[in-house]
């Protein structure tokens, strides 16, 4: 995985690499104009399975579901109103929450 975290992390032998836990690694860029990429990473050897990601506004209102694949999920915001928004990543028994405020 490079510093903007595209690519799917290797280990020396070429397979996918195993984390210890899943971890929601944040969006780029944030503040968010018209569009961002959440990235993250799941336990085990799951990294390459799809996983869904809930947007909520700042008062728990239900946005959008997005789906991410590869360890990360892209995000087009050009229809959604300035503010600070919740990004939530559910996979096995973790649950991670993230913030991202959106500027345009």
């Amino acid at each position: 995985m490079n510093v903007y975290g595209e690519g799917v992390p290797q280990t020396g032998l070429g397979d996918p690499e195993f984390f210890n836990e899943t971890r929601l690694l944040g969006n780029f860029p944030n503040p968010v104009g018209n569009a961002t990429v959440i990235s993250y990473q799941l336990k085990g050897s799951a990294q390459l399975q799809d996983v869904l990601i809930d947007i909520y506004n700042i008062h728990g209102d239900y946005v959008t579901t997005i789906k991410g694949e590869n360890g990360k999920a892209h995000f087009d915001t050009s229809q959604l109103g300035n503010g600070l928004y919740l990004y939530k990543l559910q996979y096995d028994d973790s649950v991670q929450i993230q913030k991202m405020i959106l500027l345009k």
